[in-house]
């Protein structure tokens, strides 16, 4: 499989993390379940143009994915909240669900995705899809200071603050701070503080080949091992040390037994 990546231009990076491709030519088919990381995606099926492309949601639940053994695509990967100030949708709307381009930029998208598949090369591809989303910048939507506030905290790991006294700091009521954040992110900020914790844990245990899991759990900020434990059940469906034996080369992807 090969992977291309680019970098945002400075006026989408306070919306996208990065445009991606990836194509493989001899991988073996079978299903993968994706974990969730409370982020959204757009993703380009560039075998078959007449396909829609699909906004994957904030995801607080796996779910699963067929894979062929020939695949090609490209997308987009939005920072938290990124995804609501360009597509002009809350992104509430669009959790735990998988969405067509199509459904809310018409035939931009389909138009878009033709152009994809003819480009020469995977950079063409990428920088094709950062001029897409330029061109709709200026319809852009600002996110609320109180919601890069709260992103900005619980960033940190662990997250210094719990989420009454993050949204008291932002001069919000409990009541309109949660609505707003769930609305722009997608997921409640104690649902997406805890897919976040989940995530750190994901990106340290995927590099260490026997990971430490009492370690991991307190330098995340969990109470015990017990408590990753059950976040690991709520999240991937599987124990720690399934996931040691199922993981694949991306962290959030686990190859599931035919």
């Amino acid at each position: 499989m090969t992977s291309t990546v680019l970098a945002p231009c400075p006026a989408l990076a306070g919306f996208v993390e990065l445009f991606w491709a990836e194509e493989a030519a001899c991988r073996t088919p079978g299903t993968e379940r994706v974990l969730p990381s409370g982020t959204t995606d757009i993703v380009f099926d560039l075998q078959d143009p007449s396909r829609p492309a699909v906004i994957c949601g904030p995801h607080s639940q796996p779910f699963a994915l067929e894979r062929a053994a020939r695949e090609s695509y490209a997308g987009i990967h939005f920072k938290p909240g990124g995804a609501a100030a360009l597509l002009g949708v809350a992104e509430s709307e669009l959790a735990n669900a998988h969405v067509g381009l199509d459904a809310i930029w018409g035939g931009a998208a389909r138009e878009l995705s033709h152009r994809l598949c003819e480009a020469a090369t995977p950079d063409l591809r990428l920088r094709l899809l950062e001029h897409a989303l330029l061109a709709r910048l200026d319809r852009a939507r600002a996110r609320h200071p109180a919601v890069t506030y709260a992103l900005c905290q619980l960033s940190r790991s662990p997250a210094p603050r719990s989420i009454g006294e993050i949204g008291a700091n932002a001069g919000l009521s409990a009541r309109r701070f949660i609505a707003l954040f769930t609305a722009q992110v997608g997921l409640t900020p104690k649902l997406f503080a805890r897919v976040r914790r989940f995530q750190r844990v994901l990106k340290l245990a995927h590099a260490r080949p026997h990971p430490d899991w009492i370690e991991l759990a307190l330098g995340c900020g969990y109470y015990d091992q017990a408590h990753l434990v059950r976040d690991f059940g709520d999240f991937a469906s599987l124990a720690p040390s399934a996931y040691l034996r199922l993981r694949s080369h991306d962290p959030n992807h686990i190859s599931l037994p035919s």
